[in-house]
């Protein structure tokens, strides 16, 4: 009886090692909202150095780019830092001959990462021995200001009067999305600052169109005429009378 506890004990660890990490763990945790860049793996024949290969995590999804081509799939992660990757997806272009093979190896390395150790600038995936696969090291995100070509401002028939300053502009590719917005005003004068993210260094550069509507901070402003600007391009409004209910 023993012996027959002790060999489904074996086999169970096998089937455990030999089929990756996988299982029912919580997804994003500390990984979520993190960029990183391949730095070092475990197989000494080729330096992964060269070449652009990435791993960016939302709350359960990575993606990034693999040498040639940009992947995404799902992932799970543990508090206790075990790891899993689920199916992925990628583009399906080709390259060079090296290039396809850095690509090879860096999914096949993701595959059997099972557990995972993270600190402020390099993260970690090892395998089921806790021997390490591949070493990331973190991305700083590259934080700039949106390209506005044109605002309109739109005065709502309310009163209070509630504006708001509709803002168009380009994006330099898709991998740049819309940071943050933030108001501030000097007198009379608003001015609006649209900052971009992105997380990836090399993107194709197809420029993506984008518009947003920010409402503007006037309630309690006297009447006046009061100029919008928004990353330098500007435009003015008029409150006829004060912008406050009186009781």
């Amino acid at each position: 009886m023993r012996k027959i506890l002790l060999f489904l004990l074996i086999s169970s660890l096998a089937l455990f090692v030999f089929t990756g990490c996988e299982g029912l763990f919580p997804s994003g945790g500390e990984l979520a909202g993190t960029q990183w860049r391949l730095s070092a793996w475990s197989d000494s024949s080729l330096d992964p150095s060269p070449f652009y290969i990435t791993a960016n995590f939302d709350e359960s999804h990575i993606y990034g780019t693999s040498a040639i081509n940009s992947y995404s799939g799902s992932y799970l992660a543990a508090a206790n830092h075990v790891f899993s990757i689920g199916d992925l997806q990628m583009t399906l272009m080709g390259g060079s001959e090296e290039a396809m093979r850095a690509e090879s190896l860096y999914f096949e390395l993701l595959g059997q990462a099972c557990m995972f150790t993270l600190d402020q600038t390099t993260l970690t995936l090892l395998d089921a021995f806790n021997d390490e696969l591949l070493i990331f090291s973190k991305t700083v995100p590259i934080i700039e200001l949106a390209t506005v070509e044109e605002i309109d401002i739109l005065i709502a028939e309310s009163y209070p009067v509630q504006v708001f300053v509709v803002a168009k502009g380009y994006l330099p590719n898709p991998c740049t999305e819309i940071y943050q917005i933030i108001q501030e005003r000097e007198g009379n004068t608003f001015f609006i600052t649209i900052e971009t993210y992105c997380s990836q260094e090399v993107c194709i550069q197809v420029i993506a169109p984008f518009e947003e509507t920010i409402p503007l901070k006037v309630y309690g402003l006297p009447a006046g005429t009061y100029t919008v600007e928004v990353n330098g391009v500007q435009g003015t409004f008029n409150l006829e009378i004060d912008n406050i209910l009186s009781l």
